[in-house]
């Protein structure tokens, strides 16, 4: 079985070298075919956008949140399409809904638009903090 072979048994048709494992080849191959490599992935890429996206997003929610897509979707529909706080709706914003945590649990609380999510972060999260915001702009005195 050719495919069996292991690469340190066998000389590298592009470089001559014996390599000691398929990742050395591989990069041999790329660094002397680099332009060509590039022009195969920049093709793929226009060809292929909405699922590169779809897949970033995928992952981005996985590592971020320990979100799938299936629970994003539940949590859009939970909320009716609206941000959490302002209640605009989702699909009059140019940006897409955040994903808003707490910071120390890693516990998802919601979908915030894209002014609700820094503003709530700039107070650290901080309910009390909130709370002292809420009363000055009430014109109320902080205790």
């Amino acid at each position: 079985m050719p495919w069996a072979v292991e690469p340190h048994n066998k000389p590298c048709k592009h470089c001559g070298l014996v390599h000691r494992s398929w990742s050395e080849r591989n990069k041999c191959y790329y660094h002397r075919n680099k332009q060509q490599e590039q022009r195969r992935v920049r093709q793929y890429r226009r060809a292929n956008k909405e699922k590169i996206a779809v897949g970033h997003r995928r992952r981005q929610l996985t590592t971020l949140y320990g979100l799938s897509i299936e629970d994003y979707d539940a949590l859009y529909r939970k909320q009716r399409g609206k941000c959490a706080v302002c209640e605009i709706k989702f699909v009059e914003l140019p940006r897409a809904p955040q994903v808003d945590h707490d910071h120390k649990t890693k516990r998802v609380r919601g979908l915030l638009c894209s002014s609700c999510n820094p503003a709530i972060g700039l107070l650290g999260d901080t309910p009390r903090l909130l709370q002292r915001a809420i009363a000055y702009l009430n014109g109320g005195e902080n205790e």
